[in-house]
């Protein structure tokens, strides 16, 4: 699960940190079938889950130290018009 700042819309990095703040990098990332599910969620804690096509991701990264998931929200027609503006990194 992928929780989102409520309103948030574009492209976003997404750092994926442990409940216990430390990050174990002797791991690789597990192989295989995924599904990420992505919710807003509001100042007062409730989660309101994204629908399959508001939220898509789009690449991940893993640097050996962290890893970063790049994900738009949004249609897909403004993704399409956000192609030009990938952030550095994941272009």
């Amino acid at each position: 699960m992928w929780l989102i700042p409520v309103g948030t819309k574009g492209w976003v990095v997404v750092y994926r940190v442990p409940r216990s703040r430390m990050l174990c990098t002797s791991d690789k990332l597990p192989e295989g079938y995924a599904r990420d599910r992505f919710s807003y969620v509001l100042s007062d804690g409730f989660q309101v889950p994204l629908l399959e096509d508001q939220a898509r991701q789009v690449r991940v990264m893993n640097d050996g130290q962290r890893v970063r998931l790049l994900l738009f929200i949004g249609t897909a027609d403004e993704q399409e018009a956000a192609l030009g503006s990938v952030p550095e990194g994941f272009r």
